[in-house]
This record gives C-alpha cells, structure tokens and sequence, in this order.
C-alpha cells in the first residue's frame, strides 16, 4: 500500500511539473490554456483524480479518508474546469475578477508540503 502512496506523491509532482507558476493567477491560467487546447488533454492530466477513482472503483478502498480525498479532488477538478471554461469565454463575472487580480502567491515549497501533507492522509487511508 505504500507503493500506492508513492504513486500518488508522483502525481502531485507531475501536477506541479506541468503547472510550476507561484501566483494563483498565473495557475489558474495555465489550467485555462491546457483546457482551451484541448479538453481530453486537460482531463487526462487531472492525475490524482483518475488514480483516486481507480483506487475507490478499481481496487475497492472505501476508507473514510480515501472518499474524502476522492470528493475533494473531484471538487477540484470541477472548479478547475468552471473556471477555465469562464476564462476562455471571457465570463469572469465581478467576483472572480477581483480573485484573479489578487496578488494571492503560493510557494513551490508550499504546494510541495501541501502534496506532501496530502500524499500522508492517503497513505493513511490504505494502511
């Protein structure tokens, strides 16, 4: 069961390989210009999402733990999606305007300890 949290430690890293920006703003738009290439590409790299469905479907984990982090990536990846779709229409209304324009920075230090943190409570929900 480790060998799956590794797995899904890597998938963290590839996120963040293939997304390296530090401002929200500039994140949000790279997921935004991946999604208006090319939606199968986009969806294909939501990496922890597929492999969390795999786990809770494929190989049957339904831990707590494990249905939390399936629902929060599916959150997430649906947030991602509405609001690249936003972008590329150009529908950003008031409110998301303001969040984009906001100088909101996350480290790679601090989305290595988020995937870090996170790659721990899956490990936790297989053992």
């Amino acid at each position: 069961m480790g060998a799956l949290a590794i797995l899904f430690l890597l998938f963290e890293i590839c996120d963040m390989v293939l997304n390296p920006s530090t401002s929200f703003k500039e994140l949000v738009f790279g997921y935004a210009r991946r999604w208006a290439k090319s939606k199968a590409f986009f969806l294909l790299t939501q990496f922890n999402f597929i492999f969390l469905t795999f786990c809770v479907f494929g190989l049957n984990l339904q831990s707590t733990i494990i249905i939390f982090l399936y629902l929060f990536y599916a959150l997430d990846s649906a947030y991602k999606i509405y609001l690249s779709d936003k972008i590329v229409k150009d529908e950003l209304n008031d409110e998301l305007k303001m969040l984009l324009n906001g100088d909101i920075r996350i480290t790679l230090w601090q989305r290595a300890l988020l995937s870090l943190g996170v790659a721990l409570l899956f490990f936790m929900g297989v053992v």
